[in-house]
């Protein structure tokens, strides 16, 4: 009787002992790397928190407002040779201007960014007077350069999901989601004309660098897209509307805050982590 037990007890152990040996069999070394291939291609344990984007960008200007018609009016641009500096629909000043944005961002949920950021905007135009010659029958010759440094606040929505998860551990992103956002931000611009220029009063010819620098409020409207190329590098595209006015002070006394709106075409990459 005893005997029978400590058999039956033998053949216990021996079908345990199969059974673990036939399970590491079927987990094949193929297979074990193809879920090491799809785990390693995602992110462990949930959707990714934070973000880092660079982009290149082109400003363009809506530039309305008494300072711009001033400008228009009065400098001409050299565009193609030929043109008539009288012609006031020739050789005019264009504002818009190349710069470059980067921001942080942060998942508040899997829809919802939050983000903190810099846009650096820059153009410049050389020009000449329209209407004046120097006493040598030469252009009268300036420089305007406008700068702008924006640091702002964003939240943008995914209209789309920006993946999906795959039981609890492994989170799949999605190849392109469109986005929206909106956010305020504070400008840092500065104005500056240099070179020679025409007194008013007694047609006097002086050369003068007029400068006025300042701070003024800003608000943004965003739509964009990340089109994913690795885990975890996306390409960036974004069409952001600002909004923002500049109070130009004494340096330009007798022109109303000047308009600093435009259209910013904006594409780079993504990090996600």
């Amino acid at each position: 009787m005893h005997a029978n037990r400590i058999a039956r007890l033998r053949s216990v152990r021996f079908a345990l002992a199969a059974g673990v040996i036939a399970t590491g069999l079927l987990a094949t070394p193929g297979t074990a790397a193809a879920a090491g291939e799809e785990q390693d291609a995602d992110f462990a344990f949930g959707w990714p928190r934070w973000s880092i984007a660079l982009r290149g960008l082109q400003n363009l200007a809506r530039a309305e407002g008494d300072f711009y018609e001033f400008v228009q009016m009065h400098l001409f641009a050299p565009g193609n040779p030929g043109e008539d500096p009288k012609d006031p629909e020739s050789g005019r000043f264009s504002f818009n201007g190349p710069g470059v944005a980067f921001d942080v961002g942060y998942a508040i949920t899997p829809r919802l960014d939050y983000r903190v950021g810099m846009h650096y905007l820059h153009m410049f135009q050389p020009s000449e007077l329209r209407h004046f010659e120097g006493s040598d029958n030469l252009p009268i010759y300036q420089d305007t350069t406008l700068s702008q440094t924006e640091l702002s606040t964003s939240l943008t929505l995914a209209l789309l999901p920006r993946g999906r998860a795959i039981g609890t551990y492994v989170w799949i992103p999605g190849r392109v989601v469109p986005y929206v956002g909106v956010g305020v931000g504070l400008i840092r611009y500065g104005l500056i004309q240099e070179g020679e220029f025409v007194d008013a009063n007694d047609g006097a010819l002086f050369s003068a660098t007029i400068e006025s620098v300042g701070w003024t409020g800003s608000t943004h409207f965003i739509a964009g897209a990340d089109v994913r190329l690795t885990p975890r590098t996306s390409a960036t595209v974004e069409i952001i509307y600002a909004q923002a006015a500049a109070d130009l002070g004494d340096a330009f006394p007798e022109f109303e805050p000047m308009d600093l709106a435009g259209v910013r075409i904006e594409a780079g990459i993504r990090f996600a982590f």
